[in-house]
């Protein structure tokens, strides 16, 4: 299950409401911040680190985007391992099941 959203969109409290409801996340999530996120991030460190070397491909940073960003070509075939993890991760049967790199 993913929950997509911007930072600071109240992700996190949906996380904890649906987990609160039976839902699954990974058993690796980010730790708790203090002062920034004191109950937990619930993100799955290894789908943020694959987001962050995506967007680093891009050029990006999760907290800026170049001026053009609208002009990236995502088709391009220096995301096609990115895809390929999407896909495996969108087949997978668990909603624990890992989104590994090849």
């Amino acid at each position: 299950m993913f929950v997509v959203g911007m930072h600071r969109a109240g992700t996190s409290a949906l996380c904890a409401a649906l987990s609160a409801c039976g839902a699954s996340f990974s058993d690796k999530l980010l730790p708790p911040m203090a002062g920034v996120n004191d109950e937990g991030f619930w993100e799955s460190v290894e789908v943020v680190a694959i987001n962050e070397q995506l967007l680093a491909a891009a050029g990006f940073e999760w907290f800026s985007a170049p001026a053009d960003a609208e002009n990236l070509d995502w088709s391009e075939a220096k995301f096609d391992a990115f895809r390929n993890q999407r896909a495996r991760c969108s087949r997978a049967d668990s909603v624990k099941a890992r989104c590994k790199q090849s």
